[in-house]
C-alpha cells in the first residue's frame, strides 16, 4: 500500500483554510497531533471527512472542522478512534 493518497475536498466545513475543490495529499504513516488536519472514515456514514484535530485523549480524536457553521464534527458525532483516523494532511493542492 503506498502511503500517499489524494483527497479531493468537497463541501465547506474547512474553509477558508481548505476550500472545496482542492486536492489535499494525505500520508497514512503521518501520526497526527493535536492542530494537524486530517482525513477520516466518518462514524455513522460510508464517507471520509477531512477536520482538523482539536483534542487527543484516551486514543480517541476529537474533530473540528474550522468553519464551524458548516461542519459536522466531533461535536455532533463524537470523537473518534484512531483507526478512523486514514491520514494527516501534508498539503492541500
Amino acid at each position: 500500500m503506498f502511503p500517499l493518497a489524494l483527497f479531493k475536498v468537497h463541501g465547506e466545513s474547512m474553509a477558508p483554510s481548505i476550500e472545496p475543490g482542492s486536492y489535499a495529499v494525505v500520508c497514512s504513516l503521518a501520526r497526527p497531533k493535536a492542530g494537524d488536519v486530517v482525513v477520516a472514515r466518518h462514524p455513522f456514514k460510508d464517507m471520509r471527512v477531512i477536520k482538523r484535530v482539536k483534542q487527543i485523549t484516551e486514543g480517541r480524536y476529537f474533530l473540528e472542522g474550522d468553519n464551524k457553521d458548516a461542519s459536522s464534527d466531533s461535536s455532533t458525532f463524537g470523537t473518534v478512534d484512531r483507526n478512523a483516523i486514514l491520514g494527516k494532511v501534508l498539503f492541500v493542492l
